[in-house]
């Protein structure tokens, strides 16, 4: 059985803590929002150090965050 949390958060900081909490958790593949941007994305990948997956929906400039990257926005 598949089971699916949704985590919002504020900071890549906050995204960090949260990926290390789920992978220790047994969760083994984490798919994050495009507003991620490539920086954010490689930050949560070291953090799981391979315990779960990392997966993203790219958009590099975001056209929801008036097409800036999450590196700018949520750093």
């Amino acid at each position: 059985m598949i089971k699916l949390r949704v985590i919002g958060v504020r900071t890549y900081d906050e995204a960090v803590r949260a990926a290390v909490d789920l992978a220790a958790d047994g969760v083994q593949a984490i798919e994050l929002c495009g507003g991620f941007g490539n920086e954010g994305v490689g930050k949560i990948a070291e953090a799981v150090q391979g315990k779960a997956s990392v997966g993203v929906v790219r958009f590099d400039p975001h056209p929801g965050l008036g097409f800036k990257s999450g590196d700018a926005v949520f750093h």
